[in-house]
């Protein structure tokens, strides 16, 4: 599979870690074409919901949808 920057992907997030969840959910890739192409072994996604809050704070960005 071919992972690009600024694509959205279903991730299996399992095991859960500490607090952070772990479950399919959407993820957007963060990191470098570069990066990947040069075969480096993991990949920077930002996990997604489509659950929203209305104070979302300065951690959560949402992304628009398109």
């Amino acid at each position: 599979m071919e992972i690009k920057r600024g694509y959205v992907y279903i991730i299996d997030f399992n095991p859960q870690i500490k607090t952070k969840r772990g479950k399919l959910r959407p993820g957007l890739v963060l990191q470098s074409d570069l990066v990947t192409e040069a075969g480096y072994p993991s990949t920077i996604v930002a996990p997604a919901t489509t659950k929203l809050v209305d104070d979302p704070g300065i951690l959560r960005l949402r992304v628009k949808k398109g």
